[in-house]
């Protein structure tokens, strides 16, 4: 063999090793990526992300917190949801392997997917409890919508920009609906649910706490 030959043998395997090396990176880069996006969903558990814009520092005039107790239980409940989703999962991968019922398989696939929509609504609920996360907050020039578990992720609205907004009383539950250009649901309205299941008491004098900040800010009811 030449001595060219030898070189260009040498550097199509170089090349080829750095191949197989990029690929195992961006397998490894996927898995990695996708078991942070399970935990996150699933558990509520967050990997470190870029920081986003920081919230406007300012005092707060009103602050509307969670009911507890609500989050605790949903999320028990869920979990123990889960756990019997799983335990007819295994069942039904059992079954299936022993009597090959293509049934069993498509009951396993069905039932995982329920897991997992259920593992990450549980997560959500958690991740608000530890976090102590609350629903929506009034301050002196902006209102902070945390849709999100993050409360560093909460949506800012100044006063001025909210047109109108509604309040709606539903059992357990006050229903505060914002309008605005900023809103992007269909309806014209950003729904803030405040789901007090166990705090009802509050509810009543909250609304009329929330009527006089907006009123406050001349922020009009619509009837």
């Amino acid at each position: 063999m030449s001595k060219n030959s030898k070189k260009r043998s040498a550097t199509e395997a170089a090349k080829a090793g750095t191949k197989a090396d990029e690929q195992k990176m961006s397998a490894a880069d996927t898995a990695k990526a996708v078991s942070d996006n399970v935990l996150e969903d699933m558990l509520g558990i967050g990997v470190e992300k870029p920081v986003g814009p920081e919230l406007p520092d300012e005092e707060m005039e009103l602050e509307v917190e969670e009911d507890r107790k609500r989050l605790l239980l949903q999320g028990l409940g869920m979990l123990a949801i889960s756990i019997a989703l799983l335990f007819v999962a295994l069942g039904a991968w059992a079954a299936a392997n022993i009597t090959g019922n293509v049934v069993l398989l498509l009951v396993l696939i069905f039932d995982l997917t329920a897991v997992w929509f259920v593992c990450k609504g549980m997560g959500k609920r958690f991740n608000r409890y530890a976090s102590r996360v609350h629903v929506i907050d009034f301050g002196c020039r902006n209102v902070l919508l945390y849709l999100k578990s993050d409360p560093k992720k909460a949506q800012v609205v100044t006063y001025k920009d909210i047109k109108n907004y509604k309040l709606i009383r539903q059992g357990g539950s006050l229903r505060l609906l914002l309008a605005g250009n900023w809103v992007t649901h269909p309806s014209g309205y950003q729904l803030v649910d405040i789901n007090r299941p166990f705090m009802k008491d509050s509810l009543d004098g909250l609304a009329a706490q929330i009527k006089d900040v907006m009123r406050e800010h001349r922020v009009n009811e619509r009837s």
